[in-house]
């Protein structure tokens, strides 16, 4: 069936996941990671031979928009809403010397 979760390995994923596993839930933890370890055996076990891998499980595609201008060009009016412009640059104070 593969590798169970012990209090060892527990103790590790907890660490590599910055976890605390208080000990009345350790058991319930446990018994939860190892279903799911059952589940990805179960699952590698399967013949998937003449199975093409998809990137989807749906066969949709994504819809496109045309690639066209729909906004007018306001860059010239932005600079001047800061406290401070020159050449399409906001001026700012120097904060290292």
């Amino acid at each position: 069936m593969g590798h169970q979760i012990d209090d060892p390995t527990l103790d590790r994923v907890a660490q590599l996941a910055q976890l605390s596993v208080p000990g009345q839930d350790r058991e319930a933890v446990k018994t939860a990671l190892n279903d799911v370890l059952t589940l990805v055996n179960g699952l590698q076990s399967l013949d998937t031979s003449g199975v093409e891998p998809m990137a989807h499980p749906l066969s949709i595609q994504q819809p496109l928009r045309s690639d066209q201008v729909t906004e007018s060009d306001h860059s010239g009016a932005i600079p001047h809403f800061a406290p401070s412009h020159a050449d399409h640059y906001f001026l700012v104070p120097r904060v290292i010397e």
